[in-house]
C-alpha cells in the first residue's frame, strides 16, 4: 500500500463506527490523525517536513497483526523517529515512573492520533500541562517552571540575534555568514527543547549557557570582521581616487601631443 493511503486504507473499518462499536473501539483516529502533525506532513501540509519520513498507522501498531503499543513501551515506538527525545527521556525521572507504572508516556503530553504542536510549547502552560500529575509548590512543579524560563530565554536568544543582525542580513557585509549562525542557533534551541525531556533543569541551563555563548561570538566575530573592513576602506579609496587621477593626467597628455603633433602637420602642409 502507497504510504500517503495507509490512513485511508485503515479508515475503511476504523472510520465505521458500525463495524468498530462490538469492539468498544471509537472510529475517529484516522480523522485525528488527519489533523495532527503526522497527518499534516504526510499530506503535504506542512511545507519543509518530509512525508515519506512520517509515521502512519503501521509504524505504530505493525500491519496485520495490529496492536496498540504497550504503555510501558511507548516511549521506545516514538524514540524509534525521536532518538535524542528518548535519550533524554530514558535519563530523567518519568522514565523510572513509566516502567513501573506506564506512565507518564509521551501520549500524555503529545497526545496520540492528533499530536500537535502547541504555541510556545508545553511548558507555555505549566498549570495546565504540568499540573495534572504535580500540584503547585511539589517538586515536579517547580522543575517545570524553571525549565519554562529556560526555554523562554533560548527563544529571547534568537530572536535578539536576529533583531541585532536584521540590517545586515539583507545583502549586507557578511550576510551569509550570519544567516548560518542564525541557523545554527536555531538548531541549537531545537536541541535545548529536546533537553527538557530529562527533566533536568541543571542540563537544560548547560545548553542555553552554550547557546548564548554562541550568539555572542558570531556577533563579535561579525563586529570585528566588518570593522576590519570599513578600516580598510580608506586606503583602498585613496588607491584607487590616485590611480584614477594618474589615469587622467596620462589621457591629458596624450590628446596634448596628438594636438600638437596634428598641429605640425598642418603647419607643414601650408608651407607646400
Amino acid at each position: 500500500t502507497f504510504k500517503r493511503k495507509i490512513p485511508e486504507t485503515c479508515g475503511r473499518c476504523h472510520s465505521n463506527g458500525e463495524l468498530m462499536r462490538p469492539y468498544g473501539i471509537p472510529a475517529v483516529q484516522v480523522a485525528q490523525y488527519q489533523q495532527g502533525i503526522h497527518g499534516q506532513i504526510l499530506l503535504g501540509k506542512l511545507p519543509g517536513k518530509d512525508p515519506t519520513l512520517v509515521p502512519t498507522c503501521v509504524d505504530c501498531h505493525g500491519g496485520h497483526g495490529a496492536t496498540p503499543p504497550d504503555l510501558k513501551t511507548v516511549h521506545a515506538v516514538c524514540g524509534t523517529c525521536h532518538a535524542s527525545e528518548h535519550q533524554y527521556f530514558r535519563k530523567g525521572p518519568h522514565y523510572e515512573s513509566a516502567k513501573r507504572t506506564g506512565a507518564p508516556k509521551c501520549t500524555n503530553c503529545h497526545g496520540n492520533h492528533r499530536n500537535t504542536i502547541p504555541a510556545g510549547g508545553l511548558l507555555a502552560a505549566v498549570k495546565k500541562n504540568c499540573g495534572a500529575c504535580h500540584k503547585e509548590g511539589e517538586e515536579g512543579y517547580r522543575v517545570a517552571l524553571e525549565l519554562k524560563q529556560v526555554l523562554e530565554r533560548g527563544e529571547r536568544v534568537l530572536a535578539d540575534f536576529q533583531k541585532a543582525t536584521a540590517a545586515q542580513t539583507v545583502n549586507g557585509a557578511g550576510s551569509l555568514f550570519l544567516k548560518g549562525e542564525y541557523a545554527r542557533l536555531q538548531n541549537r534551541l531545537s536541541v535545548l527543547k529536546q533537553v527538557t525531556h530529562s527533566a533536568d533543569p541543571q542540563e537544560a541551563q548547560g545548553k542555553l549557557a552554550e547557546m548564548e555563548g554562541a550568539a555572542r561570538s558570531a556577533l563579535l566575530y561579525h563586529q570585528k570582521v566588518l570593522s576590519q573592513k570599513q578600516a580598510g576602506i580608506g586606503p583602498i579609496l585613496l588607491a584607487l581616487g590616485g590611480l584614477a587621477t594618474g589615469i587622467g593626467l596620462i589621457s591629458l597628455a596624450g590628446a596634448l601631443l596628438i594636438l600638437r603633433w596634428k598641429g605640425r602637420r598642418e603647419q607643414g602642409a601650408g608651407h607646400r
